[in-house]
């Protein structure tokens, strides 16, 4: 099965790899390290993808900075699950015979209320340009952003599980394959619109981002299905109709054949797009004299259309699910799947649109004599579609940056509530010189500390040229 060989790919690659795509996808360490909370934190190089109304704040004066490396990556169940599949199928293919994929070993792979999610981001390479204020601030980026995300309907857990279950019929329609592979080029400029040092309004910035996207991979799956449950039989069946819509990159789908080619796979960098488009970032900020940033986004304003290997593919097929899950009933399952028909035609999806909102303040400049620097963020994020990294449910998060002294590590601090219908808090620290800024952190530090199986990591190190920091005569920054 394509998708299967598609989330191994995707796993592999975000593990071993500047911006935010969608409503729930990874960013950068800083903003992961503050509960991915980026909208009025975020300022000079660090806002691309995120808010380019503050792409001109800074926080020195330096003219050229840049970031190498970015690396982000996330996961919440995939390990159990891709475990498992590996384990039913290396030894259902061996010649000493099949190992049965018990209920608990399956129990133990859909453990996580049936979803598994990966995330990864590759910032190659991040700069930019700040001429003058006159003038205004320029920016380029690019990035990879890699996706996926599969959700189980709860009755076949539940079934599954052996949890009671009334009789009755149930709508299976809320099961959920998405995936998908960007590369993401982007140019961004911002300018102050209005500065005042001495009034109530310190300044306010605006700024715009222009993307060209190729897409390499992309799947979504939706199915439509009514089910009874029997009491008597403790079974699960009926009837369904499935619609995967799918594209690759050529050279994936040869990688992905068991025809082996004289011809060597392409680079990396040089895999055959199976998608083009392009989006739009447009985002403001509002400072005012006493610490208070404000900040307002709408980003991914756009479309790619998927020309590649691209298929519609129409299934249907009849579900027969009983207490115990073992290899034969998986393999019954996969018998009783009818391809309809197929289309080969190219389609079009919607870029990730978010709509994200945010309030920064900063404590020092609220209070005399405050002891260091603290950043505290307050973020909405709002998918306006549902498409891999970007759901319509409303994302929220606090986060936090502090500093003693000028010359001490910053301790970043953070907690969001997202899709999963978990809370997430999150962990970092980041030292910061005249030349360079450096960040690692994790937003799953609660799951890390007693053994979940969620895992984030992030590591972003930002350079900066002609100009260092400024400090005020105290000593500070």
């Amino acid at each position: 099965m394509r998708w299967i060989f598609l989330i191994l790919f995707l796993t592999l690659l975000s593990f071993s790899a500047n911006g935010q795509y969608g409503s729930f996808g990874v960013t950068d360490a800083r903003s992961l390290g503050m509960g991915n909370t980026y909208t009025a934190t975020t300022y000079d190089i660090y806002a691309i993808g995120k808010n380019p109304g503050l792409l001109p704040m800074r926080h020195g004066n330096e003219k050229v900075s840049f970031i190498f490396p970015n690396l982000t990556a996330q996961q919440y169940g995939i390990g159990n699950m891709l475990s498992t599949f590996d384990y039913y199928s290396t030894n259902k293919l061996r010649s000493d015979g099949i190992i049965e994929l018990t209920k608990d070993k399956f129990k133990l792979a859909i453990e996580n209320n049936g979803k598994i999610f990966v995330d990864g981001l590759i910032g190659f390479f991040s700069a930019a340009y700040h001429p003058g204020e006159h003038i205004g601030s320029f920016a380029f980026s690019m990035s990879d952003y890699i996706t996926a995300y599969m959700d189980i309907p709860d009755i076949i857990l539940e079934v599954n599980y052996g949890d009671e279950i009334k009789d009755g019929t149930f709508n299976l329609d809320d099961f959920t394959f998405k995936s998908w592979w960007i590369r993401s080029y982007a140019i961004s400029y911002g300018r102050y619109l209005y500065k005042n040092d001495n009034s109530l309004l310190k300044n306010i910035s605006g700024g715009i981002t222009l993307k060209y996207m190729t897409g390499y991979a992309y799947t979504d799956v939706g199915l439509s299905a009514n089910a009874t449950y029997s009491t008597a039989t403790q079974t699960l069946s009926g009837s369904y109709q499935a619609r995967s819509v799918h594209a690759f990159s050529e050279d994936l789908s040869s990688i992905n054949s068991f025809n082996q080619e004289d011809s060597k796979p392409r680079g990396f960098l040089r895999l055959r797009p199976a998608a083009y488009g392009y989006a739009v970032d447009l985002g403001f900020g509002a400072e005012l004299q006493n610490g208070f940033i404000f900040g307002l986004a709408i980003t991914d304003l756009g479309n790619l259309k998927w020309t590649g290997v691209a298929k519609t593919s129409n299934f249907d097929g009849y579900i027969d699910i009983s207490g115990v899950i073992d290899h034969e009933t998986i393999d019954s399952l996969a018998h009783e799947i009818n391809l309809e028909n197929e289309v080969s035609e190219s389609f079009s999806t919607p870029t990730p649109t978010a709509l994200r909102l945010g309030l920064a303040l900063q404590f020092e400049k609220m209070f005399d004599r405050f002891p260091g620097e603290l950043l505290v963020g307050f973020d909405y994020n709002q998918g306006l579609n549902n498409e891999p990294s970007n759901f319509t449910a409303s994302r929220f998060s606090l986060g936090f940056e502090y500093r003693y002294k000028p010359k001490w590590p910053s301790l970043l601090g953070g907690y969001t509530y997202d899709l999963l219908k978990i809370g997430r808090g999150a962990i970092g620290l980041g030292y910061q010189t005249h030349f360079m800024d450096i960040y690692v952190s994790t937003i799953d530090i609660f799951s890390i500390v007693v053994g979940g199986d969620r895992f984030s990591g992030s590591l972003v190190i930002r350079w900066k040229i002609l100009s260092g920091r400024k400090k005020n005569h105290d000593g500070t920054w």
